[in-house]
């Protein structure tokens, strides 16, 4: 008889949890990437199949975009309704996978996938809700963002000025590894097969602190107009070449110099 109240409890109990994820899910809204600067050359598509086009300041990207930048050039995303400010740095090339949102009472429940394919990104993101999620895709693993101030490289290294990142590294050939890098920590992934990744304090006179120092506020002032930064007019500009258009070759960094 215990037994049999047992498992009806434990069914009730399944069944509740399954509304109540089926409830948030259908609650749950797209977002957009509202492009606060771009200073140099960007191109964009808005989803992989589209052809490339140039991104100016003003725009509103969905999700399935991918941003690349130039040589020199430097891309400011507000993501509003998520709470955060991303910073594209130059040669990089990333995709915005999924920005979903819903408000329940106090609190907002984000669900982000951030795709960094190449380069570096900085970001700021507010303190999240516990059911929240916002990860930032590498080529050999994902960061799990807690309302964190950090720098993320293609290559895995890790910079995290504020909050926790859980950095999921999976080496080529290898398991899965698992860190929380804290505040004031930066993560480097292995340099071979069988080797440990290294966490160390991030020195005070890093260049890290200062370029999060530099990114915009969250949320800009009621009223604020957005004007185009001045675009630089290099002497000589990259050649291009395939599976890049903006004429930077699509490769992260060694491993050896994290990020930029």
């Amino acid at each position: 008889m215990k037994l049999a109240q047992r498992l009806i409890a434990c069914g009730v109990a399944i069944v509740m949890a399954i509304v109540a994820m089926e409830a948030q899910a259908q609650a749950m809204k797209a977002s957009k990437a509202k492009v606060r600067q771009v200073r140099g050359e960007a191109q964009y598509k808005a989803n992989a199949a589209a052809d490339w086009a140039p991104l100016k300041t003003g725009m509103v990207l969905n999700p399935g975009a991918i941003v690349e930048t130039g040589r020199g050039a430097q891309v400011d995303l507000f993501l509003s309704d998520i709470g955060s400010v991303v910073r594209i740095t130059e040669l990089t090339t990333m995709g915005i996978d999924k920005l979903n949102y819903s408000r329940a009472e106090d609190e907002v429940i984000v669900e982000t996938e951030l795709n960094l394919k190449a380069g570096t990104i900085l970001g700021n993101v507010k303190k999240l809700a516990a059911a929240s999620r916002y990860d930032v895709k590498v080529p050999n693993g994902v960061c799990g963002i807690r309302g964190t101030e950090f720098k993320i490289s293609a290559n895995g290294v890790v910079y995290v000025i504020s909050g926790v990142v859980r950095v999921t590294y999976t080496p080529p050939g290898g398991q899965p590894i698992v860190r929380d890098v804290q505040a004031g920590q930066v993560f480097i992934p292995p340099a071979a097969a069988g080797d440990q990744p290294t966490v160390r304090t991030l020195e005070p006179n890093d260049a890290t602190w200062q370029q999060i120092k530099d990114l915009p506020v969250i949320t800009p002032p009621a009223g604020l107009q957005v004007e185009p930064l001045p675009t630089p007019n290099p002497t000589e500009r990259p050649t291009q070449q395939p599976g890049h258009p903006t004429g930077a070759p699509s490769s992260p960094s060694s491993p050896s110099s994290p990020g930029t």
